[in-house]
């Protein structure tokens, strides 16, 4: 049974080597979601961090991991209602047990023009240059040249052309964002469109062989419903790269903690990813901190394979408010 489920591993990977790393949690990883929301919360500095482990029961065929900071600049010389920032993202990926292996690391900045005198609507710009680097290692592979009757031994050549010909690229990033926030309520719709350059990525030389582009449409909306301050989360996300689609939606209720005008919160709700996943989500969520965890359970015919073919994913985001 786990030779069957590796060789589904390696049919995904390969369908998905041209696609990017991304999270079931993309409102909690904005610099893999959109440049421009590069500086988009309110404090000084945030630092963000990802984890996805998925399909974990057939020995975690696939990782990915990120850890990102930005950081608001010139507060005293832009209007006093824009922002202006920096930020920095690290990307680790691994797939078929340590197979295929991506690192990307990304400089992004953003722009956000208040569009009120209060700040309450804001427009912002943002681009990412993007230095990536893939790394195929065949000791981690087993080959048909390799199998006996003893089963695979890795020290036999495995007849097949040498697949450590890839080269590091560097790409470009950009997107735009819309904000609205008020005392009660936060809305926000963005675009986005990476891999400007469309860098060639390939094992063979086939210079035809490039990232396609990802292009995607984001929107959150979080109202707060009644006097206790509880609130209501909804939000979802359509992307396209290279034929293929993706579309969540979902949303969450968020009971307040305290009995005062308080920023603790339980986040509690599920999202959905069309024939694909169903993933319940809770989150811990302060004014500086937000803590949160999800399980990808499998709605597609892949969890015929084995029960347990899900996804878990951990964010931890911290926010400094200091002016």
């Amino acid at each position: 049974m786990k030779q069957i489920i590796f060789l589904i591993a390696l049919v995904v990977s390969i369908h998905s080597y041209s696609q990017d790393p991304h999270f079931s949690q993309y409102l909690s990883s904005p610099l893999t979601l959109n440049p421009a929301l590069t500086g988009s919360f309110d404090g000084l500095y945030r630092i963000t961090g990802n984890y996805r482990q998925q399909w974990w029961s057939v020995g975690s065929p696939f990782n990915t991991g990120t850890v990102s900071f930005e950081h608001q600049i010139f507060k005293n010389k832009i209007g006093d209602n824009d922002r202006f920032a920096i930020g920095g993202l690290l990307l680790l990926d691994e797939s078929l047990g340590g197979g295929l292996k991506s690192t990307y690391a990304s400089i992004s900045t953003a722009y956000h023009i208040a569009l009120d005198a209060q700040g309450r609507n804001r427009f912002g710009a943002g681009f990412q240059t993007t230095y990536g680097n893939r790394r195929i290692n065949e000791s981690k592979l087993t080959f048909a040249n390799q199998f006996t009757s003893g089963g695979f031994n890795t020290a036999l050549p495995s007849g097949e052309l040498s697949l450590n010909n890839l080269k590091p690229f560097t790409d470009i990033n950009t997107g735009i964002v819309y904000v609205h926030q008020d005392v009660n309520n936060f809305y926000q719709m963005s675009a986005s469109v990476y891999h400007l350059t469309q860098p060639r990525q390939t094992t063979l030389n086939d210079d035809n062989s490039r990232i396609p582009r990802r292009f995607s449409l984001q929107a959150v909306g979080d109202f707060k419903l009644n006097q206790s301050g509880n609130r209501f989360m909804i939000s979802g996300l359509f992307m396209v790269q290279g034929g293929a689609t993706e579309f969540n939606i979902g949303g969450a209720f968020g009971y307040n903690l305290s009995n005062e005008a308080s920023t603790r919160f339980i986040y509690g709700g599920v999202f959905y990813r069309l024939k694909d996943a169903v993933y319940p989500y809770v989150s811990y969520k302060t004014a500086s901190l937000q803590v949160s965890l999800s399980y990808d359970a499998v709605v597609s015919s892949l969890n015929q394979v084995t029960p347990k073919t899900g996804s878990l994913e951990l964010s931890v985001i911290y926010i400094n408010h200091k002016k």
